[in-house]
């Protein structure tokens, strides 16, 4: 049985905002910024984990992360950037969406990839 984790004090790590970053851009033409605050509302995430930074890169590390995920699921072909800071889903990743795997991680991007 997984563990449920308190988003509101703790950062998410990428493969627990794959699935709400992909629902956050599957509802139309999204901007990354209004993704990250879609997805940091839909996991509760508290203040300070929003505004928490990196000590060393002086970084925002949710949003960082949202990038990341962002640029995975790009590479994975189920996000397409359509530039100024612009995404969309792809057919593909509504399939993805419309199947609902149990686990939908990096290691399932990397399985159902097309290379």
């Amino acid at each position: 049985m997984m563990q449920s984790i308190d988003h509101s004090r703790h950062i998410p790590d990428l493969d627990s905002l794959l699935r709400p970053s992909l629902f956050a851009i599957s509802c139309g033409e999204s901007k990354l910024s209004d993704i990250d605050r879609k997805i940091a509302d839909s996991m509760k995430l508290g203040e300070a984990a929003r505004k928490k930074v990196c000590d060393l890169t002086f970084m925002n590390i949710f949003t960082y992360r949202v990038h990341c995920v962002k640029n995975i699921l790009v590479k994975a072909g189920m996000v397409e950037a359509l530039g100024m800071g612009y995404f969309r889903i792809t057919s593909q990743g509504k399939e993805v969406l419309d199947s609902s795997p149990e686990r939908f991680d990096r290691h399932y991007l990397e399985r159902t990839s097309p290379r």
